[in-house]
């Protein structure tokens, strides 16, 4: 079942990156972006180029374990294919709808001051902090919850009643 739906998975990725692939060539050619040049730098200094490239090579590492029997060879000249400027360049377009010209100047000046350089090289870390001590925390108000509702006498499904059933004796 888990070998089916990779495998759906996979062609319904290849199709979007097909997709998407013709529409930012046709794009690109048809009406360069004035402004693509200054979003495609201020997508790199947000490491957005860098977070995207990394989703894309878990997808195509879901693809190769869907495909086992795809030799390294035909994986990388397919990998080697894909053009991420252009697949960058095919943001512009979203970027432009929610910010001005002067915005993305303004964007691409605070990530270049020294101030959004350290940003940069810490809200990696900061966010993978975060992340985990949310989690804990949230872990922590789920187990709170539960056992004040525990203690009012309510039960889970799992724990023998019917989920949210009043307490017993009502």
């Amino acid at each position: 079942m888990f070998k089916r739906n990779a495998k759906i998975i996979v062609v319904h990725f290849l199709i979007m990156l097909l997709v998407t692939t013709a529409y930012s060539q046709e794009e690109t050619k048809a009406d360069p972006s004035p402004g693509g040049q200054d979003i495609k730098r201020m997508i790199f200094l947000l490491g957005t180029d860098i977070e995207l490239s990394g989703i894309l090579g878990q997808k195509i590492a879901v693809m190769r374990e869907a495909y086992p029997g795809v030799p390294d060879e035909l994986w990388d000249e397919l990998v080697g294919e894909i053009d991420m400027d252009e697949f960058l360049g095919a943001l512009a377009p979203v970027h432009e709808k929610y910010l001005t010209g002067e915005e993305v100047q303004e964007i691409i000046k605070f990530y270049e001051s020294p101030v959004g350089v350290k940003i940069r090289q810490v809200l990696p870390k900061i966010k993978e902090e975060a992340l985990r001590e949310g989690a804990q925390r949230q872990s922590d108000i789920v187990n709170r919850i539960m056992r004040k509702l525990e203690e009012k006498g309510y039960s889970s499904e799992g724990a023998g009643g019917a989920a949210g059933s009043p307490p017993k004796g009502e």
